[in-house]
């Protein structure tokens, strides 16, 4: 935490800790540590944005290939139009760059949205589909007598009664949308607690890997 933070000073170029003026010294402070690694990550980028895909599944047999080309396919379409890859692995890069640590995390995204929809001049029948909808909630309804059938003879029904007029729905809804999706975060490495035995780059087999995040508890809810 001590080198991070005298890390992020000389970054930052703050004239405070490591870099805190001396009496009788130059009090100019150079910007080399920020500029070097600006001048890098973008050059280390190129490897992971430049070519069409950003990482592929490689078949284990024949039979296995076109489920291989599929599973690249869906994941680089999420990786690339459902997040902002870019962001994040420049902010990853800049991390590992400077404070000897980057991470990606990746979670399921359960996105939910609520929208208000207004439909006018629904039959009997639409107006039962949309209330079954199972995302539809109704918060508003009217009903009146259809204008045209006024102006058309009355219907008899089967006992020889004429049928009331066939009525029309004005309806206000809300719908509720839920886009879900694998997301990518790069995340503060200070958020990342890794066992001190693990001596290698890859956290693939290293026995204890934590993400802790202090969240609020309208994130939790």
């Amino acid at each position: 935490a001590t080198q991070r933070a005298e890390a992020l000073e000389l970054y930052r170029g703050e004239a405070t800790g490591v870099l805190a003026p001396v009496e009788g010294r130059s009090q100019v402070v150079s910007h080399d540590l920020m500029d070097t690694i600006q001048w890098i990550v973008p050059s280390l980028a190129r490897i992971y944005l430049g070519g069409e895909e950003v990482g592929k599944f490689e078949p284990v047999g024949p039979e296995d290939e076109d489920a291989a080309a599929l599973e690249t396919e869906v994941c680089n379409w999420m990786i690339r139009e459902k997040n902002d890859v870019f962001s994040h692995v420049i902010s990853t890069l800049t991390d590992a760059l400077l404070l000897r640590s980057g991470y990606i995390m990746a979670y399921w995204s359960n996105n939910q949205d609520v929208r208000a929809e207004t439909y006018t001049g629904l039959s009997d029948e639409e107006a039962a589909m949309l209330a079954q909808d199972a995302e539809v909630k109704v918060v508003e309804h009217s009903e009146y007598p259809d204008p045209m059938a006024a102006m058309m003879p009355p219907q008899p029904g089967p006992d020889g009664m004429p049928l009331p007029p066939p009525m029309l729905h004005d309806v206000k809804v809300e719908r509720q949308y839920t886009d879900e999706y694998v997301g990518i975060e790069s995340i503060p490495p200070d958020e990342v607690l890794v066992s001190r035995r693990h001596r290698w780059t890859s956290l693939e087999r290293a026995d204890f890997v934590q993400w802790r995040r202090r969240v609020t508890i309208g994130q939790l809810r």
